[in-house]
């Protein structure tokens, strides 16, 4: 082989390596601008999201945003907004182009404890019945029900009084996946321990844990 020949091989190696390179790397999604948050939770009324504008929103010291988005205050959520320290806001279900909201109530909360989570619980997933325990160090077991719900919550990184979800379900076709979330006590659920929200990167699960 040629030197000539050689160098042009290695040259055609490293451009193939660039581009597979460049292939790997995350594509940006549409550039989304949300009001600042002080750490903390806020009761939110956000403009500029078809979905809806009631909402909650938790941020942490290190840059860690949570935002739920309903068309009022009595309904499920039905957009995400998330930030995972250093990162950029991403939206669920995704967005199809670059928005800005802005803030119409922005009315941070008292400082709250994650809430007590030990116990036996019943919820509805999508509609569909479900029952799980959280243990004392925050693991979630599925018990009876036509979706089992398994994870863990995480007590040692909350913020504004949420604690971060890692769940699975399975058993229900249309909902079965891995997500992640937040759970917190809700003010307004007077009959629930607590409120979860978890999602993927295209569902949202929310939900309320009751006793049983």
């Amino acid at each position: 082989m040629s030197a000539r020949h050689a160098v042009m091989l290695l040259a055609a190696a490293l451009a193939l390596a660039g581009c597979s390179d460049k292939d790997d790397k995350e594509i940006p999604g549409p550039k989304l601008e949300l009001p600042a948050l002080a750490s903390g939770a806020h009761a939110l009324r956000l403009d500029g999201d078809a979905a809806g504008s009631s909402g909650w929103g938790f941020a942490a010291a290190d840059g860690r945003g949570f935002v739920l988005l309903a068309p009022d205050s009595d309904s499920p959520a039905a957009a995400l907004y998330v930030r995972d320290a250093g990162k950029a806001w991403r939206r669920v279900p995704a967005a199809t182009g670059p928005a800005t909201l802005t803030a119409a109530l922005d009315e941070p909360q008292p400082a709250a404890a994650g809430p007590e989570l030990a116990g036996s619980y019943q919820a509805l997933l999508g509609g569909t019945p479900t029952r799980f325990t959280v243990a004392a160090d925050g693991g979630i077991t599925a018990g009876a029900g036509d979706c089992a719900l398994s994870g863990r919550i995480d007590s040692g990184k909350g913020y504004g009084g949420a604690l971060p979800v890692q769940a699975s379900v399975a058993g229900c076709a249309a909902l079965a996946g891995n997500y992640q979330g937040l759970a917190f006590a809700d003010p307004d659920a007077d009959n629930a321990r607590f409120r979860v929200i978890l999602h993927d990167s295209a569902k949202i699960l929310d939900f309320y844990a009751f006793n049983r």
